[in-house]
């Protein structure tokens, strides 16, 4: 990983933190309001100088045709899928009734940020239960502009 994309890593992932503490809302996307996981990742890279393509904002509260897989995999220019996961990572979740519809940043070793119903926004320690739900892992990639 070169210094230019590690530093945009940081910014990134410096900005997700600026979101801790905001509460979780279906279709929301304001900080400090409310916001779901799919809004806060789209709010947290547009903030940080990612220009991705949003998805439509109207999207069900429990993903169906696996929305977020399909949207992710169509925007490869951005998102590379990898095998393992690292800092710069999103990892889409299965839910309890096995859809695929929880998307998280990945910010360190074994850290990970993401807007849950219940907390909000929070940064939590991957795991042994949160990985066994990991379902995919993409690296956040920056096109040259």
């Amino acid at each position: 990983m070169d210094n230019l994309h590690q530093a945009r890593l940081n910014n990134l992932i410096e900005e997700a933190r600026s979101w801790i503490g905001t509460k979780w809302g279906h279709n929301q996307a304001k900080k400090g309001v409310a916001v779901d996981c799919v809004n806060f990742l789209f709010c947290v890279a547009h903030d940080s100088g990612l220009n991705i393509p949003l998805m439509p904002t109207k999207y069900t509260k429990t993903p169906i045709n696996n929305e977020i897989e399909n949207y992710l995999i169509t925007n490869s220019d951005y998102f590379k899928p990898v095998l393992e996961y690292q800092k710069g990572c999103i990892l889409l979740f299965t839910n309890p009734n096995g859809r695929r519809g929880h998307i998280g940043l990945v910010t360190g070793l074994d850290t990970l940020i993401h807007a849950t119903l219940d907390k909000g926004v929070i940064e939590q320690k991957i795991d042994y239960l949160l990985k066994r739900k990991i379902h995919k892992i993409w690296l956040i990639q920056f096109p040259q502009e």
